[in-house]
């Protein structure tokens, strides 16, 4: 399944042989994958699971009852409660009798989302009595691109997240922003969380910067992903209060005060337009690459900021399309969601993508992780998206001075497949009985 996550759990499952441990990954099919998930499906990231990863797959049932929907739809309405798993449920607990017959399991390891998996998570701690390691990618309760139908469904999805972090030995997080947002849901997590962040694969180190050269005519930015907003929720004055909402969404509850928007080009098309309006000479030295399906709001916003001539719509591209794509650029965008009273608390993993491709990357970012690691990293330049007169400035330098950014290849370390990997390594071994903390790849 093509997504960002997948990468993540993907590179653990190739590197934790290295370590003397031995995957069994248990998951849904490709075929149910596309069904449940509606992702794009690429085949060849099959073809890099080790031959030392047992891959087990687990049945979806796709047909219901007519009863058995309505029953869904209630329990969806009323308490939030998703049937994914009930539908895998039987399945999976025959594998789980396979693989305890099979073989003596040292711990298991649960990556959300999909979060309704925190339930198969429970199960397989129970019946093979083993330690639980869960890693947490994103938010749960604390993820505010849309909201809860009401507090009470807030309520209760706080209560699953508490007992899944209640329940693991070890959590692992992303970024020591989503860190401190678990130990806000439960206090007593603490001292069991660790940030384990996500990896690149490919760096070489003899390339110690990165560089965009001035004088182009014709400077290529390129962006790759999904943005997670929804200009039902919000706009470019805030969440949309409540009076101006159709009455069934009068309820709507949020947790925290996230802007979305900040995740989207928005305000690199504000900026993009205002240097077109000033600085006539640069109108066409600019052009904007998306991969991804466009939704219709991203083709609305770059027409409202008449940008859309200068705009080009890839659509969907597998790995190995995507990839020659960022090799096309001149330079990458990077946003990030603006978190009102914190800090943006996630890490794209495509920014790892961007630094193995050597381009520099354009960051329209607030406070948090994703600013943090491009300054920190030497990865490319930011600006502050609220800031237009600085977006534009730095547009304008861009394309008369070009950029060259050093390396910091001591800070990058931490975030290789290997160093990542072997963290993971550490915490599977302490929990198993081995407390040394030195091991090396083999």
């Amino acid at each position: 399944m093509q997504s960002a996550g997948v990468n993540r759990s993907l590179r653990f499952v190739k590197y934790l042989p290295r370590y003397g441990i031995q995957p069994i990954v248990v998951t849904v099919s490709p075929e149910d994958a596309e069904t449940i998930y509606k992702y794009r499906i690429d085949c060849s990231l099959l073809s890099q699971v080790p031959n030392e990863a047992l891959r087990y797959n687990i049945t979806y049932v796709s047909e219901q009852s007519k009863l058995h929907k309505a029953r869904s739809y209630i329990a969806k309405i009323l308490f939030e409660k998703d049937d994914m798993f009930d539908r895998m449920e039987e399945s999976f607990e025959n594998i789980l009798c396979q693989v305890k017959n099979k073989y003596e399991v040292d711990a298991v390891y649960l990556t959300m989302p999909p979060f309704f998996m925190y339930q198969a998570a429970l199960i397989a701690k129970s019946k093979l009595s083993v330690p639980l390691i869960v890693d947490m990618r994103d938010a749960w309760s604390q993820w505010g691109s849309n909201p809860f139908r009401a507090f009470w469904h807030y309520s209760l999805i706080v209560k699953r997240e508490r007992r899944i972090l209640q329940a693991a030995n070890a959590v692992v997080c992303v970024t020591p922003q989503l860190a401190n947002m678990e130990i806000g849901i439960y206090k007593s997590a603490r001292d069991k969380i660790h940030v384990i962040p996500n990896a690149y694969e490919e760096f070489d180190e003899e390339r110690d910067s990165v560089c965009l050269e001035p004088g182009k005519n014709v400077y290529k930015i390129g962006y790759i992903g999904s943005f997670y907003y929804d200009p039902i929720y919000e706009n470019e004055d805030g969440v949309v209060p409540w009076y101006k909402k159709p009455v069934h969404r009068w309820l709507h509850y949020y947790a925290t005060k996230q802007r979305w928007i900040y995740r989207t080009p928005f305000y690199f098309f504000r900026a993009l337009s205002e240097l077109r309006k000033g600085f006539p000479n640069k109108k066409n030295t600019y052009e904007f690459h998306y991969a991804g399906n466009a939704p219709s709001w991203l083709l609305v916003m770059a027409k409202l900021w008449n940008v859309d001539d200068c705009c080009c719509w890839h659509g969907w591209l597998s790995k190995h399309e995507a990839k020659r794509f960022i090799d096309s650029m001149d330079i990458m965008l990077s946003t990030s969601i603006k978190v009102e009273g914190g800090e943006d608390y996630c890490l794209a993993s495509k920014s790892f993508d961007y630094i193995s491709a050597n381009k520099p990357v354009l960051g329209y970012v607030s406070p948090g992780s994703q600013r943090e690691f491009i300054l920190k990293s030497g990865s490319g330049v930011v600006c502050d998206p609220d800031n237009v007169d600085e977006c534009v400035k730095t547009l304008l330098q861009l394309a008369n001075d070009g950029v060259k950014r050093k390396y910091n290849s001591e800070y990058l370390k931490n975030y290789s497949a290997d160093s990542t990997t072997s963290k993971l390594a550490n915490i599977i071994y302490n929990l198993t009985g081995n407390e040394d903390n030195d091991m090396e790849a083999v």
